[in-house]
């Protein structure tokens, strides 16, 4: 079994938290739009910019730790 080097752990981090901050904010937009039906201010896409780099900070606490 081969073990992973800090460089490829460091790609796979920065892979699935790039990759989770796109999705969250796709999701979270179609919810604050109620699935492009309505449309969107900039004080409620600043909320869920703001929201998703939060959590997306949240999850990589541990890594940095």
């Amino acid at each position: 079994m081969k073990k992973k080097t800090l460089e490829e752990k460091i790609k796979d981090v920065v892979f699935y938290a790039t990759a989770f901050f796109i999705m969250y904010l796709i999701i979270g937009f179609l919810i604050k739009t109620e699935y492009l039906h309505c449309g969107i201010t900039w004080d409620k896409l600043y909320e869920l910019f703001r929201d998703t780099l939060t959590l997306t900070a949240y999850f990589l606490a541990p890594v940095a730790e």
